[in-house]
């Protein structure tokens, strides 16, 4: 999947540069969450029903965390100061589609139940 987009309650996505932008600013620029979050990965289980066969199961689903750090680096602006008090730790979906358990099906499950972005 790649690096997920920055998000936060403050900013708008920008089609034209897939990436979230504070509004407020006279120069509009791409915020680097590596400043503000530690990024690591887990796997939660999620109970799927498979549309074609219609076995219920549950299946391991990757997610992305990122949780705030406790401090800023000395060396940032006014402007990362001011994000940083507004952000929050959230978690990424990594996962878009899952395969069924049952031998005969097979088939592709995709995830639609659960939200992609969830704040912790």
């Amino acid at each position: 999947m790649g690096r997920a987009l920055f998000f936060a309650n403050f900013g708008r996505l920008d089609a034209r540069n897939c990436g979230y932008f504070d509004e407020t600013l006279p120069l509009r620029f791409p915020v680097d969450e590596r400043k503000f979050f530690k990024e690591s990965q887990t796997s939660k289980p999620a109970n799927l029903t498979c549309p074609s066969c219609g076995q219920s199961d549950t299946y391991p689903v990757r997610w992305i965390v990122r949780t705030k750090k406790k401090g800023l680096e000395k060396s940032l602006r006014d402007e990362d100061r001011r994000k940083f008090s507004q952000l929050q730790s959230y978690m990424v979906r990594q996962d878009d589609l899952v395969g069924c358990k049952n031998p005969r099906c097979r088939k592709r499950i995709e995830i639609t139940s659960l939200q992609s972005i969830v704040f912790v």
